[in-house]
Protein backbone atom coordinates (compact mmCIF):
# COMPACT_ATOMS: atom_id res chain seq x y z
CA UNK A 1 0.00 0.00 0.00
CA UNK A 2 3.00 2.05 0.45
CA UNK A 3 4.39 2.17 -2.80
CA UNK A 4 1.27 2.93 -4.27
CA UNK A 5 1.00 5.72 -2.09
CA UNK A 6 4.38 6.81 -2.96
CA UNK A 7 3.79 6.36 -6.89
CA UNK A 8 0.84 8.84 -7.04
CA UNK A 9 2.47 11.06 -4.96
CA UNK A 10 5.71 11.15 -7.79
CA UNK A 11 2.71 11.44 -10.07
CA UNK A 12 1.36 14.54 -8.25
CA UNK A 13 5.12 16.16 -7.99
CA UNK A 14 5.53 14.95 -11.87
CA UNK A 15 2.63 16.92 -12.39
CA UNK A 16 3.69 20.15 -10.58
CA UNK A 17 6.99 20.08 -12.01
CA UNK A 18 7.89 19.35 -8.58
CA UNK A 19 10.79 17.22 -6.86
CA UNK A 20 10.65 15.64 -3.33
CA UNK A 21 10.32 18.13 -0.78
CA UNK A 22 13.55 18.99 1.60
CA UNK A 23 13.31 17.48 5.15
CA UNK A 24 13.65 20.92 6.58
CA UNK A 25 10.85 21.96 4.77
CA UNK A 26 8.72 19.05 5.89
CA UNK A 27 9.74 19.73 8.89
CA UNK A 28 8.83 22.68 8.91
CA UNK A 29 5.30 21.90 7.20
CA UNK A 30 4.73 19.28 9.73
CA UNK A 31 5.53 22.04 12.58
CA UNK A 32 2.30 24.61 11.07
CA UNK A 33 -0.20 21.51 10.76
CA UNK A 34 0.38 20.07 14.24
CA UNK A 35 0.29 23.44 15.57
CA UNK A 36 -3.02 24.22 14.19
CA UNK A 37 -3.78 27.46 14.70
CA UNK A 38 -6.81 29.19 14.69
CA UNK A 39 -8.43 30.65 11.42
CA UNK A 40 -8.16 34.01 11.54
CA UNK A 41 -11.43 36.43 11.45
CA UNK A 42 -11.91 38.75 8.37
CA UNK A 43 -11.48 42.32 8.87
CA UNK A 44 -15.29 42.88 8.27
CA UNK A 45 -15.99 41.08 11.61
CA UNK A 46 -13.14 41.26 13.15
CA UNK A 47 -14.49 44.23 15.26
CA UNK A 48 -17.54 42.85 16.22
CA UNK A 49 -18.99 41.51 19.55
CA UNK A 50 -19.63 37.66 18.70
CA UNK A 51 -23.48 38.31 18.07
CA UNK A 52 -22.63 40.73 15.57
CA UNK A 53 -20.24 37.66 13.87
CA UNK A 54 -23.49 35.70 14.06
CA UNK A 55 -25.66 38.02 12.45
CA UNK A 56 -23.20 38.54 10.02
CA UNK A 57 -22.38 34.72 9.30
CA UNK A 58 -26.64 34.60 8.90
CA UNK A 59 -26.87 37.63 6.81
CA UNK A 60 -24.02 36.13 4.54
CA UNK A 61 -25.63 32.62 4.10
CA UNK A 62 -29.00 33.74 3.12
CA UNK A 63 -27.57 35.80 0.49
CA UNK A 64 -26.25 32.79 -1.29
CA UNK A 65 -29.95 31.01 -0.44
CA UNK A 66 -28.41 29.31 2.73
CA UNK A 67 -31.19 28.11 5.29
CA UNK A 68 -30.39 28.76 8.79
CA UNK A 69 -32.77 28.13 11.92
CA UNK A 70 -31.53 29.71 14.87
CA UNK A 71 -32.15 26.94 18.01
CA UNK A 72 -32.40 27.75 21.98
CA UNK A 73 -30.06 25.08 22.74
CA UNK A 74 -28.55 21.81 21.22
CA UNK A 75 -30.93 19.88 22.25
CA UNK A 76 -33.31 21.15 20.16
CA UNK A 77 -31.35 21.01 17.02
CA UNK A 78 -33.14 17.50 15.79
CA UNK A 79 -36.50 19.33 16.29
CA UNK A 80 -35.49 22.56 13.85
CA UNK A 81 -34.04 19.72 11.20
CA UNK A 82 -37.32 17.62 10.99
CA UNK A 83 -39.49 20.82 10.81
CA UNK A 84 -36.89 21.77 8.07
CA UNK A 85 -37.05 18.27 6.38
CA UNK A 86 -41.23 18.43 6.53
CA UNK A 87 -41.06 21.85 5.16
CA UNK A 88 -38.77 20.58 2.38
CA UNK A 89 -40.91 17.79 2.00
CA UNK A 90 -37.80 15.83 1.97
CA UNK A 91 -37.59 11.86 3.73
CA UNK A 92 -36.55 11.43 7.30
CA UNK A 93 -32.92 10.20 5.92
CA UNK A 94 -29.53 12.09 7.18
CA UNK A 95 -26.28 12.05 6.06
CA UNK A 96 -23.78 13.69 8.20
CA UNK A 97 -20.19 14.12 8.52
CA UNK A 98 -18.70 12.34 11.35
CA UNK A 99 -17.67 15.26 13.87
CA UNK A 100 -17.89 15.03 17.92
CA UNK A 101 -20.12 17.94 18.29
CA UNK A 102 -22.91 16.83 15.85
CA UNK A 103 -22.66 12.91 17.39
CA UNK A 104 -23.22 14.82 20.79
CA UNK A 105 -26.70 15.68 19.15
CA UNK A 106 -29.44 14.03 20.58
CA UNK A 107 -31.08 12.74 17.12
CA UNK A 108 -32.96 9.73 18.18
CA UNK A 109 -35.61 11.82 19.94
CA UNK A 110 -36.71 13.50 16.17
CA UNK A 111 -34.71 11.86 13.18
CA UNK A 112 -33.51 9.00 12.17
CA UNK A 113 -30.39 7.73 10.02
CA UNK A 114 -31.42 5.26 7.50
CA UNK A 115 -28.46 2.40 7.80
CA UNK A 116 -29.03 2.57 3.64
CA UNK A 117 -27.10 5.54 4.07
CA UNK A 118 -23.79 5.42 6.23
CA UNK A 119 -22.37 7.74 7.39
CA UNK A 120 -19.92 9.85 5.14
CA UNK A 121 -16.29 10.35 5.68
CA UNK A 122 -15.54 13.50 4.25
CA UNK A 123 -16.09 17.00 5.86
CA UNK A 124 -19.65 19.02 4.99
CA UNK A 125 -22.21 20.44 6.37
CA UNK A 126 -25.19 17.94 7.76
CA UNK A 127 -27.36 17.41 5.13
CA UNK A 128 -30.84 15.48 4.36
CA UNK A 129 -30.16 12.86 2.06
CA UNK A 130 -32.45 12.20 -0.60
CA UNK A 131 -32.59 8.48 -1.81
CA UNK A 132 -35.06 6.27 -0.28
CA UNK A 133 -36.42 6.69 2.89
CA UNK A 134 -38.03 3.55 5.51
CA UNK A 135 -41.40 5.80 5.67
CA UNK A 136 -41.30 8.52 2.83
CA UNK A 137 -43.10 11.86 4.36
CA UNK A 138 -42.91 10.56 8.39
CA UNK A 139 -40.14 12.15 10.14
CA UNK A 140 -41.21 10.53 13.63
Amino acid sequence: MRAARERILADVRSSLNRDRIGADLEAELRARIAAHRRNPTPARAAMLDHRAQVDLFVTMAEEVQATVARVSSIAVVPEAVAHYLAAENLPAQLVMAPDPSLDAIPWTDCCRFDAAAPRQTTRSALQAATPRSPRPGRLC
